[in-house]
C-alpha cells in the first residue's frame, strides 16, 4: 500500500489527498475536481506552538499571544502586500510580550 500525500491543483487550487509510491511523491497527480494532471505537493501550515500547559498543569507564559500572532500571520498571508502593514505591527507587538 502506498502512502498518502497532500496535493494542490495548479489549475483550480483544489486541495486533495492522493496515494503515490515514495519515489513518485513529488510528481504531479490528477486532480479529482477538474481532472487535470497539474498539481504540486501541498505542505499545510504548522502552528508555531503545540501545548497550552506544561505537564504539571501550569499555563505557558505568552501562549495566548503567540496563538493570536499565528492567527494574524495566516490572515496576513491572504492580503495584498500594501495592506499587510497594520497587521504586521500587531504581530510584532504580540511577539514582544
Amino acid at each position: 500500500m502506498c502512502p498518502s500525500y497532500d496535493y494542490e491543483c495548479l489549475n483550480c487550487y483544489y486541495k486533495f489527498i492522493a496515494s503515490a509510491p515514495y519515489e513518485e511523491r513529488d510528481d504531479s497527480q490528477k486532480c479529482p475536481e477538474c481532472e487535470l494532471s497539474e498539481s504540486k505537493r501541498y505542505y499545510g501550515k504548522m502552528p508555531a506552538f503545540t501545548r497550552v500547559t506544561y505537564v504539571d498543569g501550569t499555563k505557558r507564559k505568552g501562549f495566548t499571544e503567540l496563538k493570536r500572532a499565528s492567527e494574524l500571520e495566516s490572515e496576513k498571508s491572504g492580503l495584498p502586500p500594501d495592506e499587510r502593514g497594520p497587521i504586521q505591527k500587531e504581530i510584532d507587538s504580540l511577539k514582544k510580550l
